[in-house]
């Protein structure tokens, strides 16, 4: 049984570790999106490579963000519990809700949507996509509680993390895709291939082996004493 003292103190470090990675990771998002929004707004830049680049660099960042709270996550319910990871747990979400704000105020005031759009559109397109990303942290809390206690292996339960987030991600496309249509042309199969292929490859493979990292991470942060 962990000490108190020994929990506190590996609880402040991941907290505090988390809270600055954290709020970096949804800010640096929130820059490149508002250069993504002005570089689609003119014609000359919006066919070249800095809006794939811009993209990219998000799709990675929101990955980063998963890994770092999904494996401290991981390690602190392992080492101390699901009630003493609570603080933890908030300070995910709240980390979350502060991008959510960002985006909201970088679309008012940044890329210059009109108050009809906003309260219309852009508002409830946000609040929908925080609920689902919540949803998404509390869907992986489960499983990783659940593989714990029925394994106690830390290894596996970031598997299934990874694999629940690849789930979710794959069947996010699948509606959209039905909802799209079937492929009309040989183009259209080859994005849809690529897009799955993209899905398995980022958060079936890559996610698994940054989350192990960061809870490899986590893990000596706990046992240090310094």
């Amino acid at each position: 049984m962990s000490s108190p003292l020994k929990y506190k103190t590996a609880r402040r470090r991941l907290c505090g570790i988390a809270a600055v990675l954290g709020l970096a990771v949804a800010t640096l998002r929130f820059a490149l999106g508002r250069l993504e929004f002005i570089v689609l707004s003119d014609v000359l830049l919006a066919e070249g490579l800095l809006p794939l680049l811009f993209s990219l660099l998000q799709t990675f960042l929101i990955l980063f963000g998963f890994a770092l709270f999904y494996g401290f996550t991981s390690v602190l319910i392992c080492k101390f519990g699901t009630t003493k990871t609570l603080p933890f747990i908030f300070l995910g979400v709240s980390v979350t809700i502060y991008r959510s704000l960002l985006t909201l105020v970088g679309k008012a005031l940044i890329d210059g949507v009109s108050e009809y759009e906003f309260f219309v559109s852009v508002l409830p397109a946000q609040l929908l996509s925080l609920a689902l990303e919540l949803a998404q942290y509390l869907l992986v809390l489960l499983v990783i509680c659940l593989t714990l206690k029925a394994t106690s292996s830390l290894p596996r339960s970031i598997l299934f993390a990874s694999l629940t987030v690849l789930l979710v991600n794959i069947g996010s496309r699948v509606v959209y895709d039905i909802g799209y249509g079937l492929p009309t042309s040989g183009k259209d199969l080859l994005t849809m291939v690529g897009a799955y292929t993209s899905d398995v490859l980022l958060y079936g493979i890559l996610l698994f082996f940054v989350t192990r990292f960061f809870a490899t991470w986590a893990k000596k942060l706990c046992a240090s004493n310094t």
